[in-house]
């Protein structure tokens, strides 16, 4: 095994596939997920991509968090979430009778059918 790739078990009697690298001078360790969900060919291949783009000068935990922010945006800016961001800023002006039947038509007609369709997919 190359150095810097480990196979981790834990006190729990779990194994975890890590990669332990150096970036700007400091340690640091990737985690790539547990035996038997991450493989062998898996780890490595995920290990193999870490080490391209250390190589090219970036650092694989700083694109893995990038791209979990990412994640988090897009899943915030589906249709539902937009559509109750509109009824709290538009209501404010109407009966509450008018906003309960709104949110009730919302909730019961649109969002099962839309709710997550428009989520920038």
């Amino acid at each position: 095994m190359k150095k810097g790739f480990i196979s981790t078990i834990m006190p729990q009697g779990g194994k975890l596939w890590r990669f332990d690298y150096r970036y700007e001078g400091k340690r640091k360790t990737l985690s790539f997920g547990g035996y038997p969900d991450v493989g062998l060919s898996d780890a490595r291949e995920k290990r193999d991509d870490a080490r391209k783009l250390i190589a090219a000068g970036g650092d694989p935990a700083a694109q893995r968090k990038a791209t979990k922010a990412a994640n988090a945006e897009r899943a915030g800016n589906n249709f539902e979430v937009i559509a109750r961001e509109w009824y709290q800023t538009h209501i404010a002006d109407k009966t509450e009778d008018h906003a309960k039947r709104t949110l009730t038509r919302l909730e019961k007609d649109v969002f099962p059918w839309m709710g997550a369709a428009f989520g920038g997919d």
